[in-house]
């Protein structure tokens, strides 16, 4: 299903952890194949990965944001030690993840929009949606599907993708 989608797609875990990704994600965020496994995580990303920053032009409102979902899923959780040792790590490292998961906000949001800034091609926007997808065992997988938003960012991820 990712490879169908000729636009960035993921799958994930609720906890973040990018376990699937298809050619035009490895475009947009790097090689999620070059990281290793235990940092290819959205959360940790976000806070820890300096191209991040520069890719996203409202980096404070989308970190805000990113942690007050991921407090949502962590509440969620049936087991939520895998949240807390992520959140530990990352609020060890990162002054800024801590701070915000200390105001212990909390977010739901199933749609998005979602701008970055590609070195060469400039400010490409994204409508995001997040399909879940529940195994027989319980476990929870979130699909996140980019589709670019019509004009100039349909140009320019169009010229990044196809190329």
């Amino acid at each position: 299903m990712l490879d169908a989608h000729p636009n960035p797609a993921l799958a994930s875990t609720l906890r973040w952890d990018v376990l699937a990704w298809n050619r035009a994600a490895s475009l947009l965020y790097g090689d999620f194949a070059a990281r290793p496994e235990r940092f290819r995580n959205g959360v940790w990303s976000m806070f820890m990965d300096p191209a991040r920053r520069t890719q996203l032009p409202a980096w404070e409102e989308a970190a805000v944001k990113t942690v007050a979902r991921f407090r949502l899923d962590a509440a969620r959780a049936a087991d939520r030690r895998d949240f807390d040792a992520i959140a530990d790590e990352l609020a060890a490292v990162s002054p800024e993840f801590a701070r915000l998961w200390n105001d212990y906000e909390v977010v739901e949001v199933i749609e998005d929009v979602k701008e970055i800034v590609h070195p060469m091609l400039g400010k490409i926007g994204f409508e995001k949606v997040h399909l879940g997808y529940v195994e027989p065992d319980g476990r929870e997988l979130r699909v996140s599907l980019y589709t670019p938003l019509p004009g100039e960012s349909e140009a320019r991820a169009r010229r990044l993708f196809t190329s």
